[in-house]
């Protein structure tokens, strides 16, 4: 369901973080699987999302968060099923329904402060209502851009050399009141890999104010259609619990998943 964006990292050289869906546990439990190496994977090992995989993990000791768990990269396994969006998303959301309307930001982030990291960390949050939205380019990554022949070489800890990890190239965010009557609104960072690969690759083809171009449609206007319900699936820091950020997006057709309230962006 998410990949969030590289970043370095001290300890394990770059850090990318996947959350889903355990569908192998009756129900199914959401699931935050990290560190994963994704760019030094073998190309048949970098699965997509929505892509269901095989792989042994273990409940990591460092990360009282109960969703999260390490894992033995070596033994990803892609099954090529892949949870698709014909119907409007039906699909998802039959995998989804528990989650729909479990619970909402103001909750989450209640618990977060008074029980700090063994709260719940992982969630689909629907936002009642959008209130603004904020798309910048990243000034780090237009520097990064500048001294492109400079860039470090990385050594892994698997004895590979890769080039070091560019910065996000946008900045999105979300203001939102979510479905708490008490909610005075919450304000989260986008850090969904598709949103800045998809920069990276629209500024590489056609310049910069054409891949922000692209991200707002794709982003902000599409999934905020009135002809689709929008989610946000949020997941927090391990070292500041209070701290929620959107992992990606879940915006099946309106009227396709079995919801209470209507969203409303503007």
């Amino acid at each position: 369901m998410a990949k969030t964006y590289p970043v370095q990292s001290h300890e394990y050289n770059e850090l990318v973080c996947t959350a889903g869906l355990r569908v192998d546990t009756n129900p199914y439990t959401l699931i935050r699987l990290y560190p994963i190496p994704f760019r030094q994977l073998d190309r048949k090992s970098q699965y997509s999302k929505w892509e269901v995989i095989k792989v042994k993990i273990r409940k990591r000791k460092k990360d009282h968060r109960p969703e999260s768990y390490g894992v033995d990269s070596d033994t990803i396994q892609r099954t090529g099923i892949r949870i698709g969006t014909r119907h409007g998303w039906s699909e998802r959301c039959s995998y989804l329904s528990s989650y729909l309307d479990q619970t909402d930001a103001c909750t989450l982030l209640g618990n977060a402060k008074a029980h700090k990291t063994d709260a719940q960390s992982l969630a689909l949050v629907k936002p009642r209502e959008v209130i603004t939205t904020s798309l910048d380019i990243n000034p780090e990554y237009v520097q990064a851009r500048k001294e492109k022949p400079k860039r470090e070489q990385v050594e892994t800890l698997f004895g590979q050399t890769l080039q070091s990890v560019w910065p996000s190239p946008v900045i999105l965010k979300y203001t939102y009141l979510c479905q708490s009557k008490h909610c005075r609104s919450h304000t989260q960072s986008v850090i969904d890999w598709e949103v800045q690969a998809a920069a990276y690759n629209q500024w590489e083809k056609y310049g910069p104010d054409e891949a922000v171009n692209f991200i707002r449609k794709k982003f902000i206007t599409d999934v905020c259609s009135s002809k689709k319900d929008l989610w946000f699936f949020v997941g927090n820091v391990h070292k500041r619990p209070a701290d929620f950020m959107i992992l990606s997006f879940f915006y099946p057709d309106r009227g396709v998943a079995d919801i209470r309230q209507p969203t409303l962006c503007a």
